[in-house]
């Protein structure tokens, strides 16, 4: 079964450092995972609410989950009948991801007004806002694409999170295409995909999910 889930800026984190294979631990005051059914309520969700509080970025996850298992999971709605939801108890959320099949995909993103990003970077990026860390970047490949390549990979978790960013609203806000950003941007996923090539860089169409 096909199911999605909204998250923000930092579950987005750790679910990356997992390899894009399973959901973090809850928070405490966080009983229940909630996984909804349709894409729609996740995107509902990640752009209506995520992007006004926290971070101010909702990204939509979408990944599949083994039938037999999640048949078994309670459905719940919330609000309409197109609002349903799956209820995992916290102390579940380990057998759940172990029923995971294949890697989380990131398939919509989208960010507000406030959105900064403001993940913890390293070396020369330090802790930077998505836009001074593109940058920064662009500097650095100016400079030297050793150095470039290298700061890409010391930053893979904030290069991970911020590149749908990038693209949807640093390389298209011009009214024409920014040459110089879209080519920095290629020689980004360039060096992604030679460090990093199981985990896709960017959002992926939904409609592709089951064929890798």
């Amino acid at each position: 079964m096909i199911l999605y889930r909204p998250v923000g800026i930092q579950e987005l984190v750790l679910i990356f450092n997992s390899a894009l294979r399973a959901f973090p631990p809850r928070l405490p005051e966080q009983p229940i995972f909630y996984p909804v059914l349709t894409f729609d309520y996740a995107e509902q969700i990640a752009s209506r609410w995520n992007t006004k509080e926290g971070s101010g970025a909702g990204y939509v996850t979408e990944f599949f989950v083994e039938d037999g298992y999640a048949s078994q999971l309670p459905v719940r709605q919330a609000g309409s009948k197109q609002h349903l939801e799956f209820w995992v108890d916290a102390a579940a959320l380990d057998e759940f991801n172990g029923h995971i099949v294949g890697q989380i995909r990131l398939v919509a993103c989208y960010f507000g007004s406030t959105f900064t990003g403001l993940v913890e970077g390293h070396w020369a990026l330090g802790r930077m806002s998505a836009r001074d860390m593109l940058g920064r970047l662009g500097q650095l490949y100016k400079h030297g694409k050793p150095e470039f390549a290298a700061e890409v990979a010391a930053n893979k978790a904030a290069v991970f999170v911020y590149y749908p960013f990038w693209e949807q609203f640093i390389a298209n806000e011009a009214s024409s295409p920014d040459v110089e950003v879209s080519q920095l941007l290629q020689s980004v996923r360039q060096v992604w995909e030679g460090i990093l090539p199981e985990i896709p860089l960017g959002v992926r169409a939904r409609e592709s999910y089951r064929q890798t």
